[in-house]
């Protein structure tokens, strides 16, 4: 599959996304820069993206699991190989990919809990 730099690529999935997928985007030069966004089709899992020493650059982020940001990455923004952004309400994922390096996009288990408490206000903090 051809996916041109520069640009925003769209993946779908027809069935269950996998636990864990790797993504590469070799022959092309490190300052080349692709956005990967993947709906994970409504299924709210979590989701991070993990780089190897191969996945790493200067510049970049260590090997490892990466932090996601606040708001999804953008061509040209300055942001490193591996930032993602993970929108649990739209179970999409926004990955920044650069040239000749590669990627691990892992699910992890996780519970979502909430709570609500049948007390007053007066009586919580006496």
């Amino acid at each position: 599959t051809y996916l041109p730099t520069f640009h925003t690529a769209v993946v779908n999935f027809t069935g269950s996304p996998p636990k864990i997928m790797r993504l590469n985007y070799p022959y092309i030069g490190p300052e080349d820069e692709l956005i990967v966004l993947i709906n994970m089709r409504g299924i709210p899992e979590r989701r991070f993206v993990w780089l190897d020493e191969r996945g790493t650059a200067p510049n970049s982020y260590p090997a490892g699991r990466v932090l996601p940001l606040t708001e999804p990455p953008a061509i040209g923004d300055g942001t490193p190989h591996g930032a993602y952004y993970w929108d649990l309400s739209t179970t999409e994922m926004w990955v920044k990919m650069k040239g000749g390096l590669n990627l691990e996009v892992r699910k992890e288990n996780a519970v979502k809990v909430s709570t609500t408490l049948a007390v007053s206000v007066s009586d919580f903090y006496d």
